[in-house]
């Protein structure tokens, strides 16, 4: 009979838990306020083989020091990892939840059906984190998840219902339809001006809380019918002053671009410093716009683009 040998076993590298690990795992448990059986509640598929809350306690005592690398890997990283939410938590305010039950009333979608055939939902958010929120079981929260959250509801149209005695199709909640007819203003603004909802609203100022390109774009592919009503108002004021502005463009002649070379020469650190702590710039001008005279990649400007500058430089060397 042939006897078969074993397999001889894995080698697992040892570390040494010298004071500076044991005082970083002392740091991230005080950090976090986790110790380490909470720390692997609910890792017990995850962790590595052979890990458990009574070693890393011994870790932190000092009556172990040694430690499977593998293990003490896994242990800093799970830390360091709820150490970096911790940072990013915000208290969760009456004004958080009522916004978050508005949205949901408004649109009638669940937490359930909000987080549906998403594809950017952030690490760490659930539907049963959703839900204690609603239930106040939380005493703070991801200052992404929240943001996440607001930001996919409002992107929701008003939900529909049967009409009443005033025969409104839609709830009123502070939002309007946005009709075939303002859809096109919306997507003619956007291809006179040559500028998208990102761009458009990178730089601007007074952006109503909340508002970002995603639910702007939505408006303009038809995934929400309804917007509120400072969103809406926000973005066609802003799109029309800049197409309105598009309308009034000249050439930049050898005359104008002999002006802008000596504002130029004047003032140091152009074109940067021309719009630093400016408070009343219009509305699409940036240094990139400024730097396209000079390169010659623009041949015309936005006559009050061009004002503005001159009549800049000319202050800055007062």
């Amino acid at each position: 009979m042939v006897r078969r040998s074993k397999p001889a076993k894995k080698q697992t590298a040892v570390v040494i838990i010298d004071e500076s690990i044991s005082s970083l795992l002392q740091s991230h448990r005080e950090r976090t306020g986790i110790g380490p059986q909470a720390l692997l509640h609910n890792k017990r598929h995850e962790k590595p083989d052979g890990l458990n809350a009574v070693m890393i306690s011994k870790w932190l005592t000092g009556s172990n020091t040694t430690a499977r690398k593998d293990h003490l890997d896994y242990v800093l990283k799970i830390w360091s990892d709820i150490s970096a939410l911790k940072k990013n938590r915000i208290p969760v305010t009456l004004h958080i939840l009522d916004e978050l039950n508005f949205q949901r009333k408004r649109t009638q979608v669940t937490p359930e059906k909000l987080l549906k055939n998403a594809t950017d939902i952030p690490e760490g958010l659930s539907v049963a984190h959703i839900h204690r929120l609603f239930y106040k079981k939380t005493r703070t929260a991801s200052k992404i998840h929240i943001e996440y959250l607001l930001s996919r509801w409002k992107s929701f149209p008003d939900c529909k219902i049967k009409p009443g005695r005033n025969g409104a199709e839609y709830k009123s909640w502070g939002y309007i339809k946005i009709t075939p007819e303002t859809k096109n203003v919306l997507h003619q603004y956007k291809k006179q001006t040559r500028i998208g909802a990102e761009k458009l609203l990178n730089g601007a100022q007074g952006i109503p809380d909340g508002l970002n390109a995603a639910i702007i774009n939505n408006w303009l592919t038809g995934g929400s019918t309804t917007a509120y009503s400072e969103y809406i108002e926000y973005v066609m004021r802003t799109w029309k002053e800049l197409a309105e502005g598009e309308q009034e463009r000249i050439e930049i002649t050898p005359d104008i671009m002999a002006a802008l070379k000596d504002s130029r020469d004047r003032v140091k650190r152009f074109p940067s410093y021309v719009l630093a702590a400016a408070t009343d710039i219009p509305q699409g001008l940036s240094p990139h716009i400024i730097s396209s005279w000079f390169s010659g990649t623009a041949k015309t400007a936005r006559k009050d683009h061009l004002n503005y500058v001159l009549d800049r430089c000319k202050q800055l060397n007062v």
